[in-house]
């Protein structure tokens, strides 16, 4: 019998990565809403902006780190496959976000105006990540 490349066995698991592809995924929903209380003492008159803009990019990193680990955690193909995806989208996005935020600050204009739809997708997206990392260590 043969077996489909989805279920082929894994590559030899690495539960470090895994692990650590989980601790990162738990921590981005809480930053991200960091990230919009930030926002919020910004626009009432607080000089934040620059730790808003450096978590910002700390995010982004993190986000490149997370695909790195969701590669090396040695999943079954068609888990790795999705997890990989997620965490790209999720890394294009936060780009997406530091972009229309660097593009936005000088004055109200359309890249301001995304800049928070944009970030209720990150944080989605984060979560969706958060709940896919949780179940897949309850399955390790």
């Amino acid at each position: 019998m043969t077996t489909l490349p989805s279920q082929a066995a894994p590559a030899a698991e690495r539960p470090w990565a895994l692990q650590t592809y989980r601790v990162l995924a738990f921590l981005f929903p809480p930053l991200i809403v960091v990230q919009a209380l930030l926002a919020g003492e910004w626009l009432a008159g607080h000089d934040v902006i620059r730790v808003h803009e450096t978590l910002g990019g700390l995010l982004a990193v993190a986000a490149l780190v997370q695909i790195g680990l969701a590669a090396a955690a040695g999943l079954r193909r068609d888990v790795r496959t999705r997890v990989i995806a997620v965490s790209v989208l999720l890394f294009v996005l936060i780009v997406v976000q530091y972009a229309l935020g660097k593009g936005g600050f000088g004055s109200a204009n359309q890249a301001r105006a995304l800049h928070l739809p944009n970030g209720l997708l990150v944080l989605g997206l984060a979560a969706y990540c958060s709940t896919l990392a949780e179940n897949l260590a309850r399955r390790s």
